[in-house]
């Protein structure tokens, strides 16, 4: 377990061995944070979530919308869970999805953020590019 300040806010964070820095919350994931611009309304998608960093920090941000928060480890999505409940965070969505595959058809975002793997293979990281073009909204903001 470890603690870290994101957008002005303390969060604790519960992890396991196998996850994506699991001591600490990486400097890619914390420059992705400070450049999210989300207003309290917004519904958001984070796009392979992890234990939860990004996804959680937006829906502090996005306290009045929701924040869909996916990855395909079983583990991420369990510790997101968790995180969640840590943090007392309720207006999530957290499940296991290979990209948009769970997420309901005619479900659209104001934000979605994604910091992908680096192993994953390139056109996994294309996929993520073109179906969150058709899952935003008019105006809306990929962050990556």
């Amino acid at each position: 377990m470890f603690s870290a300040v994101l957008k002005s806010k303390q969060f604790h964070f519960e992890t396991t061995a196998g996850l994506f820095s699991k001591n600490k919350v990486d400097e890619g994931s914390r420059l992705l944070i400070n450049s999210m611009e989300i207003a309290p309304e917004d519904n958001v998608l984070d796009l392979g979530c992890g234990y939860g960093p990004i996804g959680l920090t937006a829906a502090t941000l996005a306290s009045k919308g929701i924040v869909w928060m996916v990855d395909t480890d079983i583990r991420a999505v369990k510790y997101s869970k968790l995180n969640a409940e840590l943090n007392h965070i309720n207006n999530v969505k957290i499940l296991a999805s290979d990209g948009f595959e769970e997420i309901p058809d005619g479900v659209f975002f104001d934000v979605i953020v994604s910091h992908p793997p680096t192993h994953a293979p390139k056109e996994t990281i294309i996929e993520f590019i073109e179906n969150s073009r058709q899952r935003l909204k008019r105006g809306g903001n990929c962050i990556s």
